[in-house]
């Protein structure tokens, strides 16, 4: 089990934020999971690929989207840049979360349409800090 012990520096809003985390690395969703919930965010839906972010993004408005970059079926780039076509997601929050953290690899996200990247492993001040900056 993985455990977080928040800090003084930690400081989320308290407001009811919606998350949709699409990775399909067990061990990254679990641990992207466990930081959430020690930042009290409890409004949490887990998808394993892109295409299955982008059906979720169709049903329901999140907050914040945690995309992973290699993913099956529909990579991360691909899916943001289908979910930036949707209506009411052209303002919202996509971070990258990948192991991949070359400057060409975040080029190619900041061109997909996501907001921010996110290195693996991520630190739960990192992950605190990009929310705060967004939401």
């Amino acid at each position: 089990m993985v455990k977080f012990k928040q800090d003084d520096t930690l400081s989320i809003a308290p407001q009811e934020i919606h998350v949709l985390i699409a990775e399909d690395d067990e061990e990254s969703v679990l641990s992207l999971t466990a930081m959430l919930k020690v930042l009290k965010i409890k409004d949490i839906i887990l998808v394993n690929n892109g295409l299955e972010a982008l059906e979720q993004c169709k049903c329901k408005q999140f907050d914040l989207i945690l995309m992973d970059i290699k993913m099956p079926v529909l990579n991360g780039l691909e899916a943001t840049k289908a979910i930036r076509e949707l209506k009411t997601y052209s303002d919202i929050p996509i971070i990258a979360t990948t192991s991949s953290s070359s400057i060409k690899d975040q080029e190619n996200c900041f061109c997909a349409g996501m907001n921010s990247f996110l290195a693996k492993p991520i630190k739960v001040n990192d992950l605190t800090e990009v929310i705060n900056n967004f939401l």
